[in-house]
């Protein structure tokens, strides 16, 4: 997602969970689960970003992406 479109904080119509220095970030039900993000926790800026066309596409990959991202940290946020 360009850099110029990225999204700062958590929407009142956002659910969030919070995963070690991150949060997951998505559409609160009954809204469809379209989009996930992830935010830093400490700024609320967002770091990565997938839309369901693109683990429609390719889920193995998107899911290892969103879980490395989590587990092992997204490159250029590490405090």
């Amino acid at each position: 997602r360009p850099e110029d479109d990225k999204r700062r904080g958590i929407e009142d119509n956002e659910g969030s969970l919070k995963m070690g220095q991150y949060y997951l970030v998505f559409p609160k039900f009954p809204l469809p689960c379209d989009y996930v993000r992830i935010v830093l926790r400490h700024d609320l800026t967002e770091v990565a970003y997938w839309i369901c066309d693109e683990w429609a596409e390719d889920p193995v990959e998107v899911m290892g992406a969103i879980i490395g991202a989590l587990c092992e940290g997204v490159r250029g946020t590490r405090r």
